[in-house]
């Protein structure tokens, strides 16, 4: 999703979105009509924020024709606005600054994110497989990395009755134990317990950027984990990297990318394919409120905070003008990863190489009451645009689907970030060079009979930060 924070003064008069935020509405003041409510003007407090509420929601809310017509405000306010939505909606969420209907993920708090596998030996035992791991988070202090196991949490062992509740603990915030192995020819060795507190230190998202070369054909890698506009120099500085090194293909590495700044999407596309600051970067539909915006490349950045590339120019002595670019995703690649690669598609061809994605192709923004003193203090956050790209296609709730599905994990344990033996990596230099350009020593990998049963990365993609569109 793209979060705007809009704030709204009172529930049915005059609102007054700031134009260094509100781009998604383009305008510096949106008059909103009052709007019959299908209940009396209620005089409890519970009735009047639910009334705030529903009155938000119908006038912003994408799917706001589908709202009961006759909802039942004396429900708590978190569950009024469940009763609000439809059925289709997946990731509208409410929050008065106390408790919130979203989960924070587990790389948020831990600074790692997982998956859980089977073995063929004992299906009903469930390993934990690392995915990725920020550098000098907690995780990574303790010792783990991309690939690392382990077998039991709080002294616990994971298996498919019990997952639930283990998945619960690591998404909780508090201190926990795990119990971590390494498997050596088919054989499982302990290798200690680790205890992991919630402390995580923000990661830059240029994780790794390689070059790849074989017979003159040079090719750049970019492991880029969040749309973070903080760290757009070293997006730039990235890209600029591998345009010096002569780079003719390129692959972008998203498999976990939970989204984040649009702007910053926005800068990435430029550097990759031949487009002009008039070019249309994304499709924003809403409701009859909200209508149908347009946003070119440039209108996009003008909303960008960070001054690294928010001139075009900036951003066009960068652009590689790749024809083709691959871009590896899985189930965990969600919202603005999800824009890049649907607007890519219409200046060049876009091989997508795992699995598909989640489907997060709305947007979304913040709603509060500004009044003061503060009236109400629940803060809305409702889907309320679909988004297409430049050709008119979007529509991807179920996800984006790949070209060519593959499993990272078919190769057991996981290989660094950029790994030729990863398998992902792999598919896209096979395809480029028609065989794997690069050989790599002391890396060492097997083929182990494991089974993919549930990713917490894609979980926590579900709890993920929606696009975020800065003040």
């Amino acid at each position: 999703m793209v979060i705007l924070v809009v704030m709204k003064n009172t529930p049915c008069t005059l609102l007054h979105l700031l134009t260094a935020i509100a781009f998604l509405w383009q305008c510096t003041a949106c008059h909103k009509k009052d709007v019959d409510t299908p209940f009396p003007a209620p005089t409890d407090s519970l009735g009047k924020i639910n009334a705030w509420v529903y009155d938000s929601m119908r006038y912003y809310y994408y799917w706001n024709q589908s709202m009961p017509a006759h909802p039942d405000i004396s429900l708590p306010v978190a569950d009024f606005f469940k009763s609000l939505l439809a059925k289709e909606d997946r990731f509208s969420s409410v929050s008065n600054g106390i408790t919130s209907t979203a989960v924070k993920p587990t790389f948020a708090q831990y600074g790692f994110q997982y998956a859980w596998v089977q073995h063929p030996a004992n299906p009903n035992a469930l390993t934990g497989v690392v995915l990725h791991v920020a550098a000098m988070s907690t995780a990574w202090n303790k010792g783990l990395r991309r690939g690392s196991c382990f077998v039991a949490v709080n002294n616990t062992a994971v298996t498919i009755s019990n997952v639930a509740t283990i998945d619960e603990v690591l998404h909780s915030g508090h201190t926990f134990t795990m119990d971590t192995v390494v498997f050596s020819n088919s054989q499982v060795q302990n290798r200690g317990t680790l205890q992991l507190a919630a402390a995580y230190i923000a990661e830059n998202p240029v994780v790794a950027t390689r070059l790849f070369q074989y017979n003159g054909v040079t090719t750049g890698y970019l492991f880029y984990n969040a749309f973070d506009e903080q760290y757009d120099v070293s997006l730039l500085t990235a890209m600029e990297k591998i345009k010096q090194a002569g780079a003719s293909e390129c692959i972008v590495d998203l498999r976990y990318n939970p989204g984040g700044s649009t702007s910053t999407a926005a800068k990435l596309a430029a550097m990759l394919v031949n487009v002009q600051a008039t070019s249309t970067f994304a499709v924003f539909q809403g409701n009859g409120n909200g209508g149908k915006r347009t946003y070119t490349f440039d209108g996009i950045l003008r909303t960008a905070i960070n001054p690294s590339g928010k001139t075009f120019s900036d951003l066009a002595a960068r652009s590689l003008s790749l024809k083709r670019v691959f871009i590896l995703t899985t189930r965990s690649t969600v919202s603005a990863a999800e824009l890049l690669v649907q607007s890519v598609k219409p200046y060049a061809q876009v091989i997508q190489l795992g699995d598909t994605t989640l489907g997060k192709d709305e947007a979304s923004f913040q709603i509060s009451d500004m009044r003061t003193p503060r009236q109400i203090n629940w803060v809305l956050q409702p889907t309320i645009y679909k988004l297409f790209n430049a050709n008119g296609t979007g529509n991807y709730n179920k996800g984006i689907a790949p070209f060519l599905y593959i499993n990272e994990l078919s190769v057991f344990p996981l290989q660094p970030e950029g790994s030729v033996a990863d398998p992902l990596v792999q598919q896209a230099l096979q395809t480029i060079y028609g065989r794997v350009a690069v050989t790599e020593t002391n890396l060492r990998h097997t083929y182990a009979p494991v089974q993919a049963y549930k990713n917490s990365a894609a979980a926590d993609a579900m709890l993920a930060p929606a696009v975020t569109i800065p003040r």
